[in-house]
């Protein structure tokens, strides 16, 4: 399988060891998504088969370094919360089998007409 970190070293296997954890993964600041109309969700049988997901994410990781089920910065890797974050619409964040938005350490994060 192309996306499984074993086989393909573009995805670290602890960043995506349990899956794509994630839609959108926002590791950075001063960035806008603009949802124009649109609905991010998962699909029905992806919500059933990953159940620890977020539409978005607001950090580089799902889990502060040293807590969750396992370890998903590596070590050579740094934690970056977002910060900074417009999300605006109209638009819908759908269905999630675990969050809509989520994030750890974010600061100055806007949801707006979503």
């Amino acid at each position: 399988d192309a996306f499984d970190p074993q086989y393909n070293e573009k995805y670290r296997e602890n960043e995506f060891g349990l899956g794509f954890f994630s839609a959108l993964s926002i590791a950075g600041s001063d960035i806008t998504i603009y949802l124009n109309g649109y609905t991010i969700q998962q699909s029905p049988g992806h919500a059933l088969m990953q159940r620890f997901f977020s539409i978005i994410e607001l950090a580089s990781s799902p889990f502060i370094p040293g807590a969750g089920p396992a370890q998903f910065v590596s070590e050579d890797e740094t934690f970056v919360p977002a910060s900074n974050i417009e999300i605006f619409g109209p638009g819908v964040i759908g269905r999630s089998s675990h969050h809509g938005i989520h994030g750890n350490d974010n600061a100055f994060v806007k949801i707006i007409n979503v």
